[in-house]
Parts: structure tokens; C-alpha cells; sequence
């Protein structure tokens, strides 16, 4: 016992070093991970371009197109949906025939509008409106 009345600490057996864990090719024993990104089949007549579907509204969007892979802004063509042309025929009997009964021909709600590709001419989605 020492003089202030506690014992000295025990001693410690020196013990190996616990062994390191196996590298990585000894854990994967030869054999080789494959990549989740890695395509399955081998390129053919070039690399293919994947696209993404790209939502369509009432103005150009800017796309690949999935026919040609060319990188274009859509050209859009406009028309009147039926419930434009059936708005104006109910506004025009209730009395409003000087002009507010083509109310309906310019709002976007009552307007489809139809995507296509400038360089191939393809058809590319219609953009129907708030329905």
C-alpha cells in the first residue's frame, strides 16, 4: 500500500494487436462488383442519348428530342378547345355579343397546345390547359 492509502493499479497484460480486417480483395475473393451504372449491353452505332420527360405548358420549352436527339426549343401550335367555342355561343345568347363573348378564345384554360419538333417535324405532346 502506498502512503496515501490506495493500491497501485493492476498491471496490464500486453496482448497482440487484434488482427486487421481482410482488404477489400481478399473480403471480395477475386471476384468483381459490378457498377449499377454500367449498361448492360455494349454501345452499338454510337452512344444512345436517354431523355427524361419534360412537362409541356402554353409556351417554347427547351427539350432533346427523343426522335432526332437534337437539343430544340419545341414549335407550338395553338388552337381553341371545344369549351372555348361552347363559352362563346352561351355568352353570345345571354346578351354579350359585342365582343365579350370571344373571351373564352383567349384564355389558357380554353386553348390546347400542340408540341413539335422544328428540325423533324415529330410530334412531341399537346399541352391541354387547367382542366
Amino acid at each position: 500500500m502506498e502512503k496515501n492509502g490506495m493500491d497501485p493499479p493492476p498491471a496490464y497484460m500486453q496482448q497482440p494487436p487484434p488482427l486487421m480486417p481482410p482488404s477489400y480483395s481478399q473480403a471480395m475473393a477475386g471476384s468483381i462488383p459490378l457498377n449499377p451504372y454500367t449498361p448492360v449491353e455494349p454501345f452499338q452505332n454510337g452512344p444512345r442519348i436517354m431523355t427524361t420527360v419534360v412537362p409541356l405548358g402554353p409556351e417554347q420549352t427547351r427539350m432533346i428530342c427523343p426522335h432526332c436527339q437534337t437539343d430544340i426549343y419545341t414549335t407550338r401550335k395553338v388552337k381553341p378547345k371545344p369549351a372555348a367555342y361552347l363559352s362563346c355561343a352561351l355568352i353570345f345568347m345571354f346578351g354579350c355579343f359585342l365582343g365579350c363573348c370571344l373571351i373564352p378564345f383567349c384564355m389558357n384554360s380554353c386553348r390546347s397546345v400542340s408540341h413539335s419538333c422544328p428540325n423533324c417535324g415529330r410530334h412531341l405532346g399537346k399541352y391541354l390547359g387547367n382542366e
